[in-house]
């Protein structure tokens, strides 16, 4: 069944999103792309990204965090309102997260996140990927942060320098 009129449009701007926001961090951009309600999901958020601003300091941080951030789009699937994007982002930790010093390793993960649209923006965006392996690829699985702990409770008990 060939794609609507719609679909093709919804396909288009999450390709826009993609690379504008998460390739290129155009992060100025992200008003432009996500509607005031917008909410961000990743296995990695303890709680969902709500809205433009917070949008933006999460893009912020896991920029910081890791430079040579990038998100390359494999394929895209739409139907109706909802666009599949499958993804592989490449990226290297030389910048802290969280309490986790840079590891200096580089990474890549292949994804998939589901975008919702309304009215020509996203109000959802949900991401999925394998976090196991991206803290095996960092050196931060199970085995490897047991020798990490002692260094990293030094640091939260002394805080920063």
């Amino acid at each position: 069944m060939a794609a609507t009129a719609i679909e093709r449009e919804n396909v288009r701007i999450v390709r826009d999103y993609v690379t504008e926001i998460w390739q290129d961090h155009r992060f100025d951009r992200v008003p432009e792309f996500v509607a005031d309600s917008v909410i961000y999901d990743d296995p990695t958020l303890s709680t969902p990204v709500r809205g433009p601003r917070e949008l933006y300091a999460h893009l912020r941080r896991t920029k910081s965090s890791f430079s040579d951030f990038h998100v390359a789009i494999d394929a895209l699937v739409a139907e109706g309102d909802v666009v599949a994007s499958e993804w592989t982002l490449t990226a290297i930790h030389d910048g802290p997260m969280g309490v986790i010093p840079p590891t200096g390793r580089r990474l890549q993960v292949r994804g998939m996140s589901i975008h919702r649209l309304e009215d020509d923006k996203l109000v959802a965006d949900r991401a999925y990927w394998d976090v196991a392996e991206v803290r095996t690829q960092l050196g931060l699985d199970v085995p490897a942060i047991l020798g990490q702990l002692p260094k990293l409770a030094w640091r939260k008990l002394t805080g920063p320098r």
